[in-house]
């Protein structure tokens, strides 16, 4: 069991989430596979996908180790 704390910050300009966890290091930005999105759904792996989502979804994303803690930032800047 680890303990997950998520913050989310809103400001005119942009929404923050930050993600801090206990677990095992894993920087997802570096880490984590990428997706063959174009590969018929029968020859997909099961998961994979949030990584990518984060990617295409948002304007910045951030990740460092601190301790025994993984801190991933998600950023997505608001249009004017």
């Amino acid at each position: 069991e680890h303990e997950i704390e998520i913050t989310l910050k809103s400001s005119p300009e942009s929404v923050i989430i930050d993600i801090i966890d206990e677990g095992r290091a894993f920087d997802p930005l570096h880490d984590a596979p990428i997706p063959d999105v174009n590969a018929p759904l029968e020859e997909r792996s099961i998961g994979g996908l949030g990584v990518h989502l984060a990617r295409t979804m948002m304007d910045e994303l951030t990740y460092h180790r601190e301790d025994t803690h993984n801190h991933m930032q998600l950023v997505k800047r608001r249009d004017e």
